[in-house]
């Protein structure tokens, strides 16, 4: 993998390929793939499996089943150690990596004439709050939010995390000192949000989409949020399907509305 300081440099040499960005002494992971389109998928990852070589590109092989153009991020925070399988872009106290992705593709999108309108930030599990803060720097973009966690606290990878990657701060000081990098409530903008959740994934559901879609409906009831629940035992936490995803990609890309025959919109 070669390495680059800007996204525009890495697209110059290659329309499709992996590679890594140095930016502010923080190495990330990136995989393109520009086909000419004018909508872009940016792809935030979910926990990594530990069983393969780091780094891994979730989702990537869908860029073979769309037209639109595809980036797949990879936590950089997971290259720390080989323990950690969530970070959430969280970064060290110093270096908020969720904040630096998003500033080097606001730079990108912006010197490629990318309407922000044409741009779904798709995160899932972990990859929601990254999401959410790449979003907040695009503002008229679509995130896609899958099962996500809003508030990373409440996940157990958040305690595994903590001497890793904030080494000396108790669990309640990493909370209070950077709260806003792990509550999804502090990273509102000027996005559209459609957020799905599976019934059966009870810990999410309970734990974390329930107390964040009563939150939008009181608190912020001006914010464009879609919630969408399903109830598919199979998949559980993980993917509805490689399909029904795709299919919702499309529809979202293409402004044609979200329909479909698994969900039902609440």
């Amino acid at each position: 993998m070669n390495f680059f300081y800007n996204i525009k440099d890495a697209l110059s040499h290659s329309s499709s390929h992996k590679f890594f960005i140095s930016y502010r002494q923080v190495f990330f992971p990136i995989f393109l793939d520009f086909k000419g389109s004018d909508k872009w998928i940016v792809f935030t990852p979910g926990a990594c499996s530990r069983d393969r070589p780091m780094p891994v590109f979730q989702r990537s092989s869908y860029s073979k089943e769309v037209d639109y153009n595809v980036i797949s991020l990879f936590d950089p925070g997971l290259l720390v150690n080989e323990s950690l399988t969530n970070a959430w872009f969280c970064g060290t106290p110093a270096r908020y990596h969720a904040d630096y992705i998003s500033s080097l593709l606001k730079k990108f999108f912006n010197k490629q004439g990318v309407k922000n309108e044409n741009i779904l930030v798709f995160g899932t599990s972990a990859g929601g709050l990254p999401a959410l803060k790449i979003a907040q720097r695009l503002p008229g973009s679509t995130v896609w939010a899958g099962n996500i966690q809003t508030i990373a606290f409440k996940h157990s990878a958040f305690p595994k995390m903590i001497p890793v990657l904030y080494p000396n701060k108790s669990h309640d000081d990493c909370v209070n000192d950077h709260l806003g990098r792990f509550d999804a409530r502090e990273m509102l903008g000027n996005y559209r949000l459609i957020y799905f959740q599976n019934k059966s994934d009870k810990f999410h559901f309970r734990n974390h989409y329930l107390p964040f879609k009563s939150w939008c409906e009181h608190e912020r009831p001006d914010y464009d949020v879609h919630f969408y629940e399903y109830d598919h035992p199979e998949s559980g936490h993980g993917s509805v399907g490689k399909k029904q995803e795709i299919e919702i990609i499309h529809q979202i890309l293409s402004k044609s509305g979200v329909e479909n025959s698994w969900s039902t919109r609440c």
